[in-house]
């Protein structure tokens, strides 16, 4: 075919999206979390060992170098989310991605130009902010200053730009117990890269997104 993998993923309550990795010949299966915030790959140890050596790399297994994520809101359907290597999956998003260029490569990281609550711009991205999409992140995390008043207001989309990516309450506020809800706003303070927004599951579930590590690139599209 055309040298693409789906690995299903389970939902573990909206808090993390994990699947089966096979090591080692024969393979020995672990359960992980495909995490694109991290260049690490953590797997358990009776020995403790630093490190597993790669002893033999296949290259070009897939024809097209890119991965996408597919993140289901519903905790109580078997489904629980769908990671596919080399492709995309036309059952899990509506329309065309709209990509924007990666602008540091140790992260998936790209620009993003404004944040608005309702439909009012904050300006706290005038002087530029960074983002990444970040699979291993539960929530959304953004500077302080604007988190807070998301916080305040619930709501948050963007602006002034060619195409938005709004959120709804239904997929910013996470459920708790039985008579709590928590916000999926967390306040990160600036980094060495400046302003830096983390684009977690909170944004990764209602947008299909595509991580083309051949053209450098991130999709995003409304999941389905």
């Amino acid at each position: 075919d055309s040298g693409s993998a789906i690995v299903a993923l389970t939902n573990d309550r909206d808090t993390s999206y994990f699947g089966e990795i096979g090591i080692g010949t024969p393979p020995q299966k672990y359960t992980v979390i495909y995490d694109t915030g991290s260049s690490v790959l953590w797997v358990p140890s009776s020995k403790e060992q630093d490190f597993i050596e790669a002893t033999d790399e296949t290259d070009n297994v897939f024809l097209h170098r890119r991965f996408s994520f597919w993140l289901n809101r519903n905790v109580d359907e078997e489904e629980g989310g769908e990671l596919v290597f080399g492709g995309l999956d036309p059952n899990h998003f509506r329309g065309d991605h709209t990509y924007v260029p990666v602008t540091y490569q140790y992260y998936w990281q790209f620009g993003i130009g404004d944040v608005l609550i309702g439909d009012k711009s904050t300006g706290f991205c005038a002087p530029g902010c960074q983002a990444f999409a970040d699979s291993g992140t539960s929530l959304l995390s953004g500077p302080t200053a604007i988190v807070t008043q998301i916080n305040h207001a619930i709501g948050a989309n963007s602006e002034e730009l060619n195409v938005k990516f709004g959120l709804t309450p239904e997929q910013y506020i996470l459920k708790g117990e039985a008579t709590q809800c928590i916000s999926g706003f967390t306040a990160m303070d600036a980094t060495l890269l400046g302003p830096l927004w983390i684009l977690g599951d909170v944004f990764m579930r209602p947008y299909h997104t595509v991580f083309d590590y051949g053209n450098l690139l991130v999709g995003f599209a409304e999941a389905a």
